[in-house]
């Protein structure tokens, strides 16, 4: 086992100090793309110059290639980045269209808003928010991160729900169930330090404001705040 151990800690000393960043990202969200990661690690580099370091962590086993949109790809952890964290070789597979598509859009919307917003792990959860029950953490949350990710008083949470496609009003009603069962489970002091952010990520702009009137119709308590934001790639993904 030790043997182990000191063989993948070798194997990661390989990497530099963007791999490693571009591979947490990874674990973190779950899928990648060369847009995503040239827009978060090579912002002043050409797609070329991203595509050249994403083939070579797949080469090397880091990233495991799988086909997505119009000649694209997309990527998951590859084996060797599996073996080195004890991630499930399952990890290595295509993903299912809906993980997929929750994937994606969580992906694009955490990685390029700002402020800076960072899904939170299940481990993150465990450890800075011990009192959300664990059948509440099925559901996306996410920090906002201004230089210090760290758990503290300031803190905002955001929930995020993404529309796979249901109706504004389908959306809108999940939401309220959403907000409803955590009234009493420590949300609400959130919700009265107004650090508490509701956000559903959607396709058009057409369909965020059928959903923002949704939202307006029913009622929410003090100190709810919502935020609709559209994600490009969840637009192309829903129309296939």
């Amino acid at each position: 086992m030790k043997s182990g151990n000191a063989k993948s800690m070798t194997s990661r000393r390989v990497l530099g100090k963007r791999d490693r960043e571009i591979l947490n990202d990874l674990v973190r969200y779950r899928v990648l793309t060369n847009d995503l990661i040239r827009f978060r690690h090579l912002p002043k580099s050409n797609i070329n110059a991203t595509t050249k370091v994403t083939s070579r962590l797949a080469d090397s086993g880091w990233l495991q290639r799988h086909d997505y949109l119009h000649g694209r790809l997309y990527f998951v952890p590859g084996l060797a980045l599996c073996q080195s964290l004890g991630l499930p070789k399952n990890r290595i597979r295509p993903l299912g269209t809906q993980t997929l598509m929750t994937a994606m859009a969580l992906a694009n919307y955490c990685l390029q808003t700002a402020p800076d917003v960072q899904l939170q792990s299940q481990k993150e959860l465990t450890r800075d928010w011990n009192w959300i029950p664990q059948k509440h953490r099925t559901l996306a949350h996410a920090i906002e991160t201004s230089g210090d990710s760290t758990t503290g008083s300031e803190t905002q949470l955001r929930l995020i729900r993404v529309d796979l496609g249901g109706t504004p009003a389908h959306v809108a009603q999940k939401c309220q169930h959403d907000m409803k069962v955590r009234l009493a489970k420590g949300y609400t002091q959130l919700l009265s330090e107004r650090r508490l952010l509701y956000v559903v990520l959607t396709t058009t702009e057409a369909k965020k404001q059928l959903i923002m009137r949704e939202l307006k119709k029913r009622s929410w308590p003090a100190g709810a705040r919502f935020e609709v934001s559209i994600v490009d790639e969840l637009c192309l993904l829903i129309t296939l």
